[in-house]
C-alpha cells in the first residue's frame, strides 16, 4: 500500500512536469508562429528549392496549415531536450547506478546522431532529390511547380526519416545488450 501511494504521487508529479512542459511547447509554438515560421519556411525554399521551381498555394489553407506545422515541429524539436530531461528524471531513480549513465549516454549519443542524419538529409539529400527529380519535369518541357504544403511535408519528411536512419546504431545496440537480437 506504501509503494503503491509513493507511486501514484511520482505519477503525479510526473503529469504536472508533462502538462508543464506542454505549456511551455504550445507557448514556444504560438511565439515561432508569430516571429520564426515565415523566415524558416524561406529559408528552405531558398536552400533547397532550384531557381526554376515556382512554389504555389493552392489551398485557402495551406499556408496557414503549414507554417502551424513547422511552428509545432520547431517548437518540439526546441523543448525535446526538456521533455528527454523530465522523463529521465522520473525514470531514472528506479534503475541502477550503471543503467542511470548507459541511459543518458544514449540519449546524447541518440540525439547527436538524429541532429547529423537531419543535416546531412538537409545539407546533401534534399538539394539533390528535388534538382534531381524535378530535371524530369525540365526535360519534359513543362512548368516546374510545387505546392507549399507538399515541399514542406516532403523536406520535413526527408530530414526526419534521415534523422530516424542515423539512430539505427543506437536501436541496434540497445537490441543487443537486451539480447533481443544476437
Amino acid at each position: 500500500r506504501k509503494l503503491m501511494t509513493k507511486f501514484t504521487d511520482q505519477f503525479k508529479l510526473f503529469t504536472k512536469t508533462l502538462a508543464a512542459w506542454f505549456v511551455i511547447f504550445m507557448a514556444l509554438a504560438a511565439l515561432t508562429f508569430a516571429t520564426t515560421s515565415s523566415p524558416i519556411i524561406k529559408k528552405l525554399k531558398n536552400d533547397l528549392l532550384p531557381p526554376n521551381i515556382t512554389l504555389i498555394v493552392t489551398d485557402p489553407l495551406d499556408a496557414f496549415v503549414t507554417q502551424t506545422q513547422v511552428s509545432l515541429l520547431t517548437a518540439f524539436v526546441i523543448t525535446l531536450p526538456l521533455l528527454i530531461w523530465k522523463l529521465l528524471a522520473f525514470i531514472t531513480p528506479a534503475m541502477y547506478p550503471q543503467e542511470k549513465n548507459v541511459s543518458i549516454k544514449l540519449v546524447i549519443f541518440s540525439t547527436t546522431l538524429f541532429g547529423l542524419g537531419g543535416l546531412m538529409a538537409y545539407k546533401l539529400v534534399l538539394p539533390e532529390t528535388i534538382r534531381f527529380l524535378y530535371g524530369y519535369a525540365v526535360a519534359l518541357d513543362t512548368l516546374p511547380l510545387i505546392s507549399l504544403k507538399n515541399f514542406i511535408s516532403f523536406s520535413l519528411s526527408i530530414i526526419l526519416s534521415s534523422g530516424l536512419m542515423f539512430t539505427t546504431p543506437v536501436c541496434m545496440i540497445l537490441l543487443c545488450q537486451t539480447k533481443i537480437v544476437k
